[in-house]
């Protein structure tokens, strides 16, 4: 840009020239277009004329001279004296054609001798051509002298000028021998004819009207190649400028400006900043780009483009007919009419304004070129227009031969035809009329180049006539008051005006400081813009609205004091749908825009609270109007605009029908209430008194607008579907007081409703994106049932739920009115809306029986079941005898594993009989312990004063005798009594035919026989005995060994003979089997089972980019010194999650081969000196990592960094020990060996938690774990393994494919940090994600309504969000993805400004929404529950024991 502001700063626009003379008022008269036969009469002159031109003539059309006919012109006497006569035979009348034809035949021919010669052209001419073109230029003035004798006359007359003119253009590219002298007559001709005929009022079908394009196109390229050949002197500059301001009435003036000025613009652009700057925005033609030489050097493209720039002078003056009328022609005109007339008010001044829009347009294409925007709303169109009455001819280089083949088929025709009769003429398209279109930029598409000039410099350029238009009409001191026309006909170009100055200052550089002048004017110009007053449209509103969108997000100085007005412009926007302006900008991209310029304020009033928001002073531009509440003495804070803020968002949700604007206000409407309830945290109780909006109040009305709108509107569109329960899903995670309990049941009740409904529709409307729709409003019943628990104490609400549970598992409900007779489940045919909406429900009714009231558990979040396994168990068994104290497995109703342990604990002091359980379900692993007691844990009483027989009395004998008597069970007439039917309807057991049960009962019969043998015994030997005395009774033995797990089972139905039989109705087990747990594999088939998560997992990777940092390896070092990030980095980063330490973590820690963990491992000591000196890079997943979790999801943030280069370190073997080597088995077979380049290629760039990074400590030492870090047994035990610490291990470990793909896809989020928001673009992506591997393999994804030649989605497509600090302490979003469907989530959407206070929440939000939309997207993703179930059945088939009923008792309790 030096080059630029160098022109400009040694050159004024008002004094370019002001020390050189113009020839505005001599170049017609020294024109030397007079003959010396115009001082005789004119029949001497015609006569003359006529014969010598029409020998001439036939010479030409005969080619070669016959010796009878040849014309002999060999010296310059001769040729002189004939240029004279061919001189006046051009100011012949039109009734004369054929002679001024012949004239022009001629003439054109001997200018061939400035390029190639024909062969009828004289050897004087020949000898010397630039002497005696420069006559002939200045004789063909006489061509365009108009003559106005009907319309066909000048049609005829409109055809030999466009034939002088192709030909002039032509040897003005092709001449080589052209010297300054007739490069100035060529230029001053141009100049003369133009003036000639373009300055004089326009006259319907005239000369002028029919040639204007043509005529300025030749001029413009001509001059431009004259730049290029010979340059212009200051004296020819200087009479152009002052020239084409008598012809700013013609509107082809500005298109030809526009052209060629945009031409050299994208010429100077690519010399200044290089080939890589964007093309300019405008559909440049081939042949146009060719109009500048190749190698024309950069110093003369500058001079030339800086002096065609201000040909025309300040384009905002073309608003005024009083300036514009002011000429020499338009006076002429008035003192020639016999009326009073008023020039401003002249016919042709009807097309100011759309000359003034034309050419704001086109600066507006130069400023968006300076500022390097490379996606244009639409690409200007070029049309191609015919030469007719009122029309503009279109480029005349195309259509040479076409001129030329018409003049000689006139020729020929009157030849033939042998009278003077005029002969018709075609219609000739000759030349081009460049239709630039709006250069509006929709909200969208404001992308500038990086590397561009700074709006400084731009303003400089264009300021001055940006601003003038921009004001045009604006009070009673506008700079250019206008008379003539309503104000409404200009707000066109006043609107291109202002969207371009919205441009220039939204799209400044970083750090870049406007000056205070142009920010003054500028606001000045929003201020005004954003009123519509009687008799303006709207325009000018919409195109402030449409391209300011940035405008509250880039640091500019004093911009707040826009706000109030903002806010008005956007209300009447948003108000309605349809606003009650009228504009060309679609009625969509209106409201989109308005949103999005919302959304970069809506925290501006909880932000600043009560500071003052500064009044815009009045000055002669604007009227000197105040806003009512200024002018009434109030002052205006940012709380006053609070409620008003809070409304909008809300009104505009309501009457929102565009599905993207629609998401865009349900996140900002989430992030407002967010922050709401934040800031209230902070407050005090008469601060919250005196708040302007009330969180609660918000939430409440939030509820009931989006319950409504998704049950009747939305229902039936997918995204906004998505980001409504997105929006109710955030707001149930709120923290408030909840006043009125009735507002969430409700919307739980909503919730249960939307699901019925969708679920109840047509088979037709069925499809994967409903029930995507389904499966997200079951997940978001989840949350509110998790989150306000109390909801299910009211049973009415209770029952609600568990019938959509019971819906989306069956397909229908057991009562569909409450009349209704219940249907019972073994009467219902399963018969669900679709699998993923079965898993749906199951996962409810796992949470609301394992976690709604209960969460979070003891352990926190990090782990929603046990941590204890079947080893964590045995360390602390009490008194372990033998080997045979192990756990006995059996499997329940095929979908849960029980693990059986009957001994007490060791850290029990009172041994009781103890059953220890280990319950793997689809949920997770639960752990009980059951203990059966006698008393209460309360009563001071050992357990073992309970084990003792109690004393009793001794027996006296001498109380009584003793008699024998003999007992009668049945009376003695029983026998007497006969039989009847029933008596025979219990058959006999020697009826029973079958053989096994006959040897049953003869074994029943000798135990029977051997019982009374050996009673009868006993009894004989009592008589035997000498002391016959009487025994008293005593209780039996007090029983010392127990059965709990009997017990256990026996209570839950499942020893019944009923539970043992499989049913043959299905394939599926009995409800209770044995599993053959001494097989090897099935200990390791439990630790892959455990290792599966009860939750998604999700990951997020934070960087932090310095301005100007391109480098992968500079921005993964920022992290490591505290230094180098910004304090509020470090904010952000631990409102995300809580710090854990990735070896006793037991949850997600962002790579498989270190998480889920069952044991912890001995805690690695951080120097906290070391935590705090860095900026985040502690938390890289080698040792600590930010985590978050709630029921349904577990987030891990990672902080990459470089990793650290250290030698190879010797570990030597580790001894083996009993519990080691299983667990080493075990960890060797679930972790299988995978391609080490994969494995490897993760620790290229940065660490991400590695098996090798938890080995290397200072000094190995071997700790008992069940994690992934133990070593094979399989190892020799005398080698010594090399381990290298780079990242990559000799012997890598991941989870086996089968057990990595169920984890789902692998979504990459980053949160990028940029302290320069010009960056964005710069950031290595590609690098970085190649150092983010999280061990879940990548999957490809599709939706349901993407066409199959569409690309699929990889789930490796990074989606980024990149923050950007404000200078206020508010962050600037950025939301990139290539997924539009990810990119809707909500609540972040792109051009949103967020608080400090919300910033952490809001992005582990979106992390979390986009990761569950690419989970719903995705065809092979199966919930975590799922995943377990299938591989519990699978366990079960493989290790079930077939086994008799007897055989599964005696395995269970011998």
């Amino acid at each position: 840009m030096a080059t630029v502001r160098g022109c400009y700063s040694r050159s004024v626009t008002s004094n370019m020239y002001g020390q050189w003379k113009s020839l505005q008022t001599v170049i017609h008269s020294e024109i030397g277009n007079k003959s010396v036969l115009h001082h005789f009469p004119e029949y001497v002159a015609h006569d003359v004329s006529k014969p010598i031109v029409k020998h001439l003539s036939l010479t030409l059309s005969q080619g070669q001279s016959t010796s009878s006919s040849q014309t002999h012109l060999d010296n310059d006497e001769q040729l002189d004296w004939t240029m004279e006569v061919l001189c006046y035979g051009l100011s012949l009348p039109l009734n004369e054609f054929e002679s001024i034809r012949d004239c022009v035949s001629v003439y054109t021919d001997w200018l061939t001798a400035l390029s190639t010669p024909k062969p009828s052209v004289p050897k004087p001419v020949i000898k010397d051509p630039n002497k005696y073109s420069q006559k002939i230029l200045q004789h063909l003035y006489n061509l365009f002298e108009p003559r106005g004798t009907g319309t066909g006359g000048v049609k005829q007359q409109v055809l030999l000028c466009q034939h002088v003119l192709v030909t002039v253009q032509n040897i003005a590219k092709e001449s080589t021998v052209l010297d300054r002298k007739t490069w100035e007559v060529l230029l001053i001709f141009l100049l003369a004819v133009c003036d000639k005929l373009l300055a004089p009022p326009v006259e319907s079908n005239g000369i002028g009207e029919e040639l204007c394009e043509l005529l300025l196109s030749t001029l413009f390229e001509v001059w431009l190649r004259a730049c290029y050949c010979s340059f212009p002197s200051p004296t020819l500059w200087r009479t152009l400028r002052d020239l084409a301001r008598l012809w700013r009435h013609q509107p082809a003036l500005v298109n030809q400006w526009t052209r060629l000025n945009i031409l050299l613009t994208s010429r100077l652009l690519k010399f200044m900043y290089g080939p890589q700057f964007p093309e300019i925005n405008f559909n440049i033609n081939p042949q146009d780009a060719q109009l500048i030489p190749a190698d024309m050097s950069p110093d003369c493209t500058t001079q030339t483009w800086f002096r065609f720039l201000h040909t025309i002078g300040n384009p905002a003056e073309l608003n005024n007919a009083n300036i514009i009328s002011q000429t020499p022609k338009f006076m002429q005109m008035a003192l020639a009419s016999e009326e009073a007339v008023d020039i401003s008010h002249h016919p042709c001044l009807v097309e100011l304004p759309h000359i003034f829009d034309r050419a704001m347009k086109g600066v507006s294409v130069m400023a968006d070129a300076f500022l390097g925007i490379d996606s244009p709303a639409s690409e200007p169109a070029v049309t191609e227009v015919t030469t007719s009455a009122g029309a503009t001819p279109p480029n005349a280089r195309k259509l040479t031969k076409a001129i030329s083949s018409s003049i000689t088929g006139m020729r020929a025709s009157t030849r033939a035809s042998g009278s003077g009769s005029h002969a018709s003429v075609s219609t000739i398209s000759a030349g081009k009329s460049s239709n630039i279109s709006s250069g509006t930029i929709t909200c969208e598409q404001h992308r500038a180049y990086p590397h561009r000039a700074s709006s400084n410099s731009i303003l400089h350029l264009f300021g001055k006539w940006l601003f003038d238009a921009a004001l045009v009409g604006m009070g009673s001191k506008d700079p250019y008051p206008q008379m003539n026309s309503s104000l409404h006909s200009f707000e066109p170009g006043r609107a291109e005006a202002c969207g371009t100055l919205c441009r220039l200052f939204s799209l400044k550089r970083y750090n870049e400081d406007i000056l205070p002048e142009y920010l003054a004017r500028f606001y000045q110009v929003i201020d005004r813009g954003l009123r519509i007053d009687q008799g303006i449209s709207g325009q000018v509103l919409a195109s402030i609205i449409v391209n300011s969108i940035d405008i509250l997000h880039i640091d500019l100085k004093g911009v707040h004091v826009l706000i109030p007005r903002l806010l008005s412009a956007i209300e009447i926007i948003l108000a309605d749908t349809s606003p009650p302006i009228s504009c060309h900008v679609p009625e969509v991209e209106l409201r989109r825009a308005s949103i999005r310029l919302m959304l970069s304020m809506h925290c501006l009033p909880l932000h600043f609270k009560d500071l003052s928001i500064e009044e815009i002073h009045t000055s002669p531009y604007t009227g000197g109007q105040q806003q009512p509440d200024v002018a009434a003495g109030k002052l205006r804070t940012f709380n006053s605009v609070a409620q008003k803020t809070a409304d909008l968002l809300i009104g505009a949700l309501q009457c929102e029908n565009d599905a993207i604007n629609t998401q865009m206000l349900l996140g900002g409407l989430l992030t407002f209430i967010q922050d709401a309830a934040l800031s209230e945290e902070t407050m005090g109780a008469e601060e919250r008194e005196g708040h302007p909006v009330e969180s609660y109040d918000l939430f409440v009305r939030a509820v009931h607008l989006v319950c409504q709108r998704l049950m009747f509107t939305w229902k039936s569109d997918l995204n906004v579907s998505l980001a409504a329960l997105e929006f109710l899903c955030g707001l149930a995670k709120i923290n408030l007081k909840i006043k009125d309990v009735l507002e969430c049941k409700r919307a739980v009740k909503w919730i249960c409703d939307y699901i019925v409904q969708q679920c109840s529709r047509p088979p037709p409307y069925h499809s994967r994106d409903l029930h995507s729709m389904i499966v997200a409003a079951f997940q978001c019943l989840t949350v509110w049932l998790i989150e306000h628990p109390y909801i299910l104490d009211d049973k009415d609400y209770l029952s609600e739920v568990l019938e959509v549970v019971e819906l989306g598992i069956s397909g229908t409900k057991s009562m569909v009115k409450k009349t209704d007779v219940p249907k019972y489940k073994s009467q219902k045919q399963l018969m669900p809306a679709s699998m993923r909406v079965k898993e749906a429900g199951e996962d409810l009714l796992g949470c609301l029986l394992d976690h709604v009231g209960s969460f979070a558990p003891p352990l926190g979040p990090m782990s929603i079941c046990s941590l204890m396994n079947e080893e964590t168990l045995m360390e602390h068994v009490h008194e372990v005898a033998d080997n045979n104290t192990k756990f006995k497995y059996v499997a329940v109703n095929n979908a849960i594993i029980i693990g059986l342990m009957e001994q007490p604990l060791g850290n029990d002091e009172d041994p009781l009989p103890t059953l220890t359980v280990l319950n793997r379900t689809a949920t997770g692993r639960h752990s009980w312990i059951m203990q059966s007691r006698q008393f209460a844990r309360h009563d001071k009483v050992g357990a073992k004063s309970h084990l003792q027989p109690p004393v009793q009395p001794q027996g006296n004998e001498n109380v009584f005798l003793s008699c024998t008597k003999e007992v009668d069970y049945f009376p003695k007439s029983v026998e007497q009594i006969g039989s009847t039917n029933a008596d025979y309807s219990i058959p006999l057991l020697s009826s029973i035919p079958t053989d096994r049960e006959s040897s049953d009962l003869e074994e029943l019969k000798h135990f029977i026989e051997a019982q009374a043998e050996f009673e009868a015994d006993v009894v004989r030997q009592h008589v035997a005995s000498e002391n016959n005395a009487h025994v008293g009774i005593s209780p039996p033995k007090i029983c010392e060994e127990f059965q709990p797990a009997r017990l256990l089972l026996s209570h839950l139905g499942l020893l019944s003979l009923e539970s043992l039989h499989k049913s043959d109705s299905t394939s599926a087990p009995p409800a209770l089997v044995g599993l053959g747990s001494d097989r090897a594999s099935f200990i390791t088939d439990i630790r892959l089972l455990d290792m599966l998560p009860g939750r998604v997992v999700d990951t997020v990777h934070v960087f932090y980019v310095k301005s100007g940092q391109t480098s992968a390896d500079d921005i993964l070092d920022n992290v490591n010194d505290v230094s180098d990030v910004d304090i509020h980095f470090l904010e952000m980063l631990h409102s995300l999650g809580w710090p854990v330490n990735v070896k006793q973590h037991c949850g997600w820690t962002g790579h498989v081969s270190t998480s889920w963990k069952c044991e912890q491992k001995q805690e690695t000591t951080v120097s906290c000196e070391d935590v705090i000196r860095t900026g985040g890079g502690q938390y890289n997943g080698k040792n600590q990592l930010l985590y978050w979790a709630d029921v349904l999801t577990e987030v891990a943030f990672i902080v990459p960094t470089k990793p650290e280069k250290r030698k190879p370190i010797l570990l030597e073997p580790e001894p083996e020990s009993p519990t080691s080597t299983s667990a080493g088995v075990i960890d060797n077979l679930l972790t299988t060996t995978a391609p080490a380049a994969e494995m490897s290629s993760q620790h290229e760039l940065f660490h991400v938690a590695s098996m090798s990074d938890t080995k290397l400590d200072d000094k190995p030492k071997h700790i008992r774990t069940l994690s992934l870090d133990l070593p094979s047994p399989s190892a020799p035990r005398g080698n010594v393994s090399i381990v290298s610490d780079a990242g990559s291990s000799p012997r890598p470990k991941r989870f086996a494919s089968k057990q990595a793909m169920g984890l789902g896809p692998d979504t990459k989020v980053f949160v990028i940090w940029l302290e320069s928001y010009d960056d964005k673009d710069d950031v290595p992506i590609d690098v970085l994600l190649n150092g983010c591997a999280t061990g879940i393999p990548a999957t490809v994804s599709r939706s349901s309504g993407a066409s199959l030649l569409q690309p699929a989605a990889s789930s490796t497509d990074p989606v980024v969000i990149f923050i950007s600090p404000l200078q206020s302490y508010l962050f600037r979003v950025k939301i990139q993805c290539t997924n539009a469907r990810l990119l809707s989530a909500v609540p972040l959407v792109n051009s949103m400004v967020v608080s400090r206070r919300a910033l952490g929440i809001m992005i582990r939000q979106t992390a979390m929404n986009i990761c569950q939309r690419r989970r719903l997207d995705c065809e092979t993703f199966s919930p975590p529950h799922v995943r377990r179930k299938v591989m519990i059945q699978d366990i079960i088939k493989r290790y079930q024991m077939n086994i008799t009923e007897p055989e599964l008792y005696a395995s269970l309790f011998q």
